[in-house]
């Protein structure tokens, strides 16, 4: 429906802006995804039959790997008893290895690349980025972990969209596209060719994905999100990008958001760089979803949510 920069170019008048800067950032710039990457993850445990929904774990304050690399969350606290949907509704980053410990290097690998990391969406505009992954032979010390929360990888707004999309689309991929089509020289129109359609998940991992997502909005770090009549699944974020010296100096706030969660009909993204109230995602980027979602459900005249969802226990203590 809709792609959106701020600062964009003025249409009236492009020479205005620099030409390095005509382009789209939701598909040139990358970054790393963060915690709104974790969801891979629990889609490939659930994929592969590592774990459920209700599987426990202990998440610590913080957690050292056999190559000495120490990762902890993003505040302190005492050690969390909680299911592989408190993992992903509280954003643990040491909960999410704890529980991605079971999946091969190949393994996380291959679910990052099947979403879509690595590989342009080729949504159909000018200087599109593949993102950046590299191959589980150049993963060392921090990175093999790392992969499991969202850093080590860098994505473009689009290529992370298009993860929350296929979920809603039941584990299907389909590639997105902003051009419906093109009229050539005899002015007939030419429907754009895209590619088939991929299974990536089932369609029960993808269910019991976006009950454990809609956690994150009624239960944890993305209530900001919240939309009265519709239910919402999502998951914040924040990450870091390169700034103009190259350095992991930017910061990235995001929350992509699913609605209604009982019968999908949009995702919407937002991803904010060096925000200057917060840091957290939940906290500026949601609320940013929250309106645009809005407004987007009722111009589609989408009927309310219905019904009683399943909710899965966050903690087992």
């Amino acid at each position: 429906y809709a792609l959106v920069d701020t600062g964009s170019v003025d249409p009236a008048n492009p020479g205005a802006t620099a030409a390095d800067e005509r382009g789209s950032r939701a598909v040139s710039s990358v970054f790393e995804p963060g915690s709104t990457s974790k969801v891979i993850t629990m889609a490939a445990l659930l994929e592969e039959g590592f774990a459920t929904p209700t599987s426990r774990y202990i998440a610590p304050d913080s957690w050292t790997n056999s190559a000495g690399e120490t990762f902890t969350d993003a505040h302190d606290h005492e050690d969390w008893a909680l299911t592989l949907t408190g993992v992903l509704a509280r954003s643990s980053n040491t909960g999410t290895i704890r529980a991605g410990s079971p999946l091969s290097l190949d393994q996380r690998y291959d679910y990052l690349q099947a979403f879509g990391f690595g590989e342009r969406t080729d949504v159909g505009l000018p200087g599109e980025s593949r993102g950046i992954m590299r191959t589980p032979d150049q993963w060392f010390g921090r990175t093999q972990d790392a992969v499991l929360f969202g850093q080590g990888v860098a994505v473009t707004a689009v290529q992370q969209t298009q993860v929350f999309a296929t979920i809603a689309n039941g584990g299907v991929r389909v590639s997105p596209t902003v051009v419906a089509g093109l009229q050539n020289e005899e002015r007939v129109f030419q429907p754009r060719v895209v590619e088939e359609p991929v299974q990536v998940v089932s369609e029960q991992t993808a269910d019991q994905l976006m009950s454990m997502l809609e956690s994150v909005v009624t239960d944890g770090t993305g209530a900001k999100a919240e939309i009265p009549a519709y239910r919402v699944a999502g998951k914040t974020g924040t990450a870091q990008a390169a700034g103009p010296s190259g350095e992991m100096t930017e910061i990235v706030a995001s929350f992509v958001g699913i609605a209604p969660a009982d019968d999908p009909r949009i995702v919407v993204s937002v991803f904010m760089f060096n925000p200057q109230t917060s840091i957290w995602g939940g906290d500026v980027a949601a609320p940013v979803f929250r309106d645009v979602a809005t407004h987007t459900l009722h111009t589609l005249q989408v009927a309310p949510s219905s019904g009683e969802r399943q909710a899965y226990p966050l903690t087992w203590e």
